[in-house]
């Protein structure tokens, strides 16, 4: 991801959750130190994102979306895949992250790319109380074709 892919990434943010994040937030994400943000782009147009932190032998996705037209298309897929092979080439051994327990879309991508669900956070999202599912896996055996 580059600063370049912002307004699009905004887009696609603004058009997936209830509370986005900031232009701000995504800056931040650009230069952070343990950060890797990714996106799949075609005809210079952000089709998806990842941002996520690499720390240590752990990472976390921090926020995943695709634009609404490329939905169901293997995208998000593709980012997940990406995201943990440069975890895995950086030495990490997991990757964990919070999705929704409304979001039943997202758990069943995550589930297929072999996220199990570890614990529920109650009360999780500040806009709705919603809980969290954390989820994680290993990183050994990604079908970084996915």
């Amino acid at each position: 991801m580059a600063a370049s892919d912002l307004p699009d990434v905004m887009g696609i943010a603004l058009a997936s959750f209830s509370n986005p994040w900031s232009i701000a937030d995504f800056q931040t994400e650009l230069v952070h130190p343990f950060g890797c943000s990714l996106v799949v782009t075609e005809a210079r147009h952000v089709l998806g994102f990842v941002c996520g932190r690499l720390v240590a032998d752990e990472a976390e996705i921090l926020t995943l979306a695709t634009a609404t037209h490329h939905r169901r298309g293997g995208v998000a897929a593709r980012l997940v895949a990406r995201f943990v092979q440069l975890a895995a080439e950086r030495g990490a051994k997991h990757v964990y992250l919070e999705v929704r327990q409304s979001n039943l879309a997202a758990q069943s991508l995550y589930e297929s790319l072999g996220f199990r669900r570890i614990m529920v956070r109650a009360s999780y999202y500040a806009d709705n109380a919603e809980d969290a599912h954390v989820l994680g896996r290993k990183v050994d055996f990604m079908p970084f074709g996915a």
